[in-house]
């Protein structure tokens, strides 16, 4: 009966008055900053409902504003230095941590500061925590207190989230460290960013962000990792993202977009592409270290593969190295990538690559893209080919390169789209330098296992030459059962016409047998 007359009275405007004159003054003499409250609703079991509920920090500003909280209190230990709520939920609320020159959080000052004029003398800091919280329509901002603005990309050190609705268990605050599982989440970031949904078990500090068990989606990825580490020394090291924050992930079954990826790593913005991948990524974004990566993009490009690369985002500089289990392609699928700032493909694939189909890669790659060595086995539709190729750039912008191929057989006629060839055996080294206007100057020398021609396979054929942009000069020995022939001679394609300045030596030639007659 008590407890109803208790609940009547505390309905009347009376008593709220009185109670939201109490409550604001208690906090403010216990928090030592500015507290506003509209109204305050008493209700049975420990719940309490706020109305327009304002706390600054102690500078001032706005740590914490909302429309309506409502909460109901678990425990109060000021000798544990432990506030435990059950249930709080904030309609349009708006949460600002901000940091000072100092690298200090106010809501770690504020926390502080009501320990020190409250609380007993203790080594340890306040902690609160909730069973359940709940953010609806609300803002949140991490602001450091200097800050360089970002044209493109998420700011670290001037994060601004809006729309955001949360549903979270266990959330714990100790100082600068907060705790929480993530049931629930979706919001937009200034820079762009919109997060349809996420959930993780969350652990944060000023040096570091761990993600246990997390599920995304956002911009046409379904991220799924088993562990998403961010590693930092304190919260200026997020200003610099790509080479002082360290990753560990642990990538599951996942599709990730391009576009996502851009927000953290702003100079990838120029891609708008979709990839299939799970592996193990770890290091910084400028020094990465990715294994036992499985990768798939368009509808036949597939890698698996451990690499490393340093120096991103400047791939052009950037140093790699592969170690490719397993790559296959398509020149459709090369052709796919493309700048979507001025839609173009990324690669310009010659259109005879289409009749290689297929291709595929198993071998090694070391370098940088302009300047690498790179050695493995290539299979097509039209045969396979082992390499060994090295390229590199000299002081006068010329690329060198040298390279081993050999083959068991390549099908010329499939490959050039001739009935009159066949297939081809050999194994040939070439060495030269190339130009930025495309011009060209080697040293050639292969053996011709064998050749195909008008169905006849002639065999033991030697070449020698050096090749330029404009001819050719060189040897052609060929030693066939059938054929014998020493070939010395030049070829000018300088013009429109070849021409042709060649003696040959046949000493035999049996047309019939070579079914040239």
């Amino acid at each position: 009966m008590l407890l109803v007359v208790l609940w009547i009275a505390i309905q009347s405007s009376f008593v709220q008055t009185r109670l939201v004159a109490y409550a604001t003054n208690l906090l403010r003499e216990q928090l030592k900053t500015d507290v506003r409250i509209e109204k305050v609703d008493l209700r049975l079991f420990n719940r309490i409902v706020l109305k327009d509920l304002f706390v600054a920090d102690l500078r001032g500003d706005t740590l914490l504003a909302a429309s309506n909280v409502s909460a109901s209190l678990l425990k109060v230990s000021l000798r544990s230095q432990h506030i435990k709520f059950n249930r709080v939920t904030l309609n349009d609320a708006k949460i600002n941590f901000l940091y000072d020159s100092t690298g200090v959080m106010n809501l770690t000052q504020l926390l502080a500061s009501f320990k020190k004029d409250t609380l007993p003398k203790s080594d340890s800091s306040m902690a609160i925590s909730f069973r359940h919280i709940s953010l609806v329509n609300s803002n949140f901002c991490m602001i450091k207190h200097s800050f360089e603005p970002k044209p493109y990309g998420v700011n670290f050190d001037n994060l601004q989230i809006s729309n955001l609705n949360l549903d979270v268990e266990n959330l714990s605050i100790n100082g600068d460290s907060i705790a929480m599982t993530i049931e629930g989440m979706r919001f937009k970031e200034a820079s762009g960013l919109v997060v349809n949904s996420l959930r993780a078990d969350l652990s944060l500090s000023s040096n570091h962000m761990h993600f246990e068990r997390l599920r995304l989606n956002s911009h046409g990825s379904s991220l799924q990792l088993s562990h998403l580490g961010f590693s930092y020394n304190g919260w200026d090291e997020m200003g610099d993202f790509l080479n002082a924050v360290k990753i560990d992930a642990i990538i599951d079954r996942s599709v990730v977009s391009t576009k996502l990826i851009s927000f953290f790593a702003p100079d990838l913005n120029f891609l708008e592409e979709t990839i299939k991948l799970q592996g193990v990524v770890r290091g910084t974004i400028s020094d990465l270290r990715v294994r036992s990566l499985q990768l798939a993009y368009g509808r036949n490009t597939f890698i698996e593969s451990n690499f490393n690369i340093t120096g991103l985002p400047d791939f052009d500089n950037s140093f790699l190295h592969f170690d490719i289990r397993r790559l296959t392609s398509t020149a459709n699928d090369l052709r796919q990538v493309k700048n979507v700032q001025n839609g173009k493909a990324l690669v310009q694939v010659p259109k005879e690559i289409d009749n290689l189909g297929k291709i595929s890669f198993t071998g090694n790659f070391s370098g940088y893209i302009t300047n690498f060595v790179t050695y493995g086995t290539v299979a097509t539709d039209v045969g396979s080919l082992r390499l060994d190729l090295a390229i590199r750039p000299d002081a006068r912008k010329n690329t060198n390169f040298k390279g081993d191929i050999s083959t068991g057989g390549i099908n010329l006629g499939k490959l050039f789209g001739s009935e009159a060839l066949g297939s081809a055996k050999l194994i040939a080294t070439v060495k030269g330098v190339t130009n930025s206007r495309g011009d060209i100057e080697a040293n050639t020398d292969a053996f011709i296992q064998s050749f195909e021609a008008n169905g006849y396979r002639y065999s033991n054929i030697k070449i020698a030459g050096n090749l330029s942009s404009k001819s050719y000069s060189g040897s052609v020995i060929v030693d066939d059962p059938n054929a014998k022939v020493n070939f010395l001679g030049k070829v000018d394609f300088s013009d429109s016409v070849p021409v042709f300045d060649f003696s040959a030596f046949v000493p035999k030639f049996d047309l019939v047998k070579t079914y040239l007659n």
